[in-house]
């Protein structure tokens, strides 16, 4: 099983006990052994395809990884916000290791930097990828497929 709540390094590992609201915390957490990440269980919020962990402290909810941030580095400096590494892409991983602080284009250019595929699956190929206004990378099957139903509508009207 690649889950384990006894990973030494996890906050929830045994001998890591600490009281208060770290114990909460660490009570949320679950190791996955393949790939390092400190899983958060607990409260979730955000859309399916993008998780975090929520953690109410002092009667307000913070977001996990920034908990964890805060608890490992110190507070977060203003204008930046905590990220994810590129090869740690769950937004429910709260590992201080696999998080670091960068700016709202840093988040931009990793979300399409790690990836080899569109949302429906197609390799991007070798070919230099189509992009749109934001910097978004376009499919160029994706976009074909989308260009073919379209002329096919307009020959039927």
């Amino acid at each position: 099983m690649p889950f384990s709540e006894s990973c030494e390094q996890c906050p929830a590992g045994a001998g890591n006990r600490v009281s208060g609201e770290h114990e909460r915390f660490a009570a949320k957490v679950l190791c996955d052994l393949s790939t390092g990440c400190w899983l958060w269980t607990g409260a979730q919020c955000g859309s399916p395809n993008s998780r975090h962990g929520y953690f109410w402290l002092d009667g307000r909810g913070v977001i996990a990884s920034i908990y964890a941030w805060e608890q490992a580095y110190g507070a977060v400096p203003d204008g930046l916000l905590v990220l994810h590494k590129r090869h740690c892409s769950s937004g429910l991983c709260v590992r201080p290791g696999h998080l670091y602080v960068g700016t709202h284009l840093d988040n931009h250019a990793d979300r399409i930097a790690g990836k080899d595929t569109c949302r429906n699956g197609h390799p991007y190929g070798d070919d230099p990828p189509r992009s749109v206004r934001d910097g978004a990378r376009l499919c160029r099957t994706c976009n074909r497929e989308q260009q073919r139903r379209s002329r096919a509508i307009r020959r039927s009207v």
